[in-house]
């Protein structure tokens, strides 16, 4: 008779029918698996003791951390459900498509390296970022969310309530931030940004880009060109330094400068200084 030895830090869970739940414990951490798929199923995990990450590997599963234990995962499949708990969690999808990653509350950290993945973030103060795109939804959710956009023509882009900071270096991208006061960082092309009202601090050394802020103490620095960019209520300084940008501004009183060819400002009712 030979001896086997089990590896501590790996295993896995077989499934027979649609809608069986069974558990596993893994660096003193409980994780909850349902299994979604018409049939059998077979979900793999593994630990990286080094780092405290486990990676699941399987496909058509609910995933829920427990409430009070942090998740660090990295997900590998298809058609995931991955819920994290009320505490910070950070989940990586690493791997598959139409998978959806629940933050939960918490300050989480979420991260899509493979392509048309959902990201929800959930209560807290959350950080998004996309390494690939998606026609899914992104959603920050409550709280003062980070969202690094690197990628192109993500299409389903919500920051949510709260003083939120928008890195887009990506095209092509739809986003839309509610109220807050929003930070803005857009050197991306193509893109249509919407932004709530509050006392947004816009940046945009991109260009063809369509943006549009709400009322508040909006500021406005423009390198690029060719940008179009409507504020309501702008009461702060505008900066234009690129070229054949065209700026609107509702209701404010602002202090202008325009240094590039071909710009365009108009405020329909307010007070400006060039």
């Amino acid at each position: 008779m030979s001896n086997v030895n089990r590896d501590p830090n790996a295993g896995g869970l077989s499934f027979t029918y649609q809608g069986e739940t069974k558990t596993f414990t893994l660096n003193g951490k409980t994780y909850s698996v349902t299994n979604n798929l018409s049939g059998s199923n077979t979900l793999q995990y593994s630990l990286n003791p080094n780092t405290g990450v486990i990676t699941l590997n399987g496909s058509s599963f609910t995933v829920s951390a427990d409430s009070n234990e942090s998740a660090v995962l990295n997900i590998r499949g298809d058609n995931n459900v991955i819920n994290g708990s009320n505490l910070s969690d950070r989940i990586t999808v690493e791997q598959g498509s139409n998978n959806v990653i629940n933050g939960q509350n918490g300050n989480d950290t979420l991260i899509m390296n493979s392509a048309n993945n959902s990201l929800i973030g959930g209560l807290g103060n959350d950080t998004i970022t996309l390494n690939n795109s998606t026609n899914l939804e992104v959603n920050g959710g409550a709280g003062d969310d980070i969202f690094n956009i690197t990628t192109d023509n993500n299409t389903n882009i919500q920051a949510g309530s709260g003083n939120n900071r928008l890195n887009i270096s990506g095209s092509n991208n739809t986003v839309t931030a509610d109220d807050g006061n929003n930070t803005l960082l857009s050197s991306g092309s193509g893109n249509t940004i919407s932004l709530g009202d509050g006392n947004n601090t816009l940046t945009v050394t991109g260009s063809t880009n369509t943006i549009t802020g709400g009322s508040g103490n909006n500021t406005l620095g423009v390198q690029g060109d060719s940008n179009n960019i409507t504020l309501d209520n702008a009461f702060d300084d505008i900066n234009i330094y690129g070229n054949n940008n065209t700026i609107t501004t509702n209701n404010g009183e602002n202090s202008i400068v325009i240094r590039g060819d071909g710009n365009s400002y108009t405020t329909t009712n307010g007070n400006k200084e060039v």
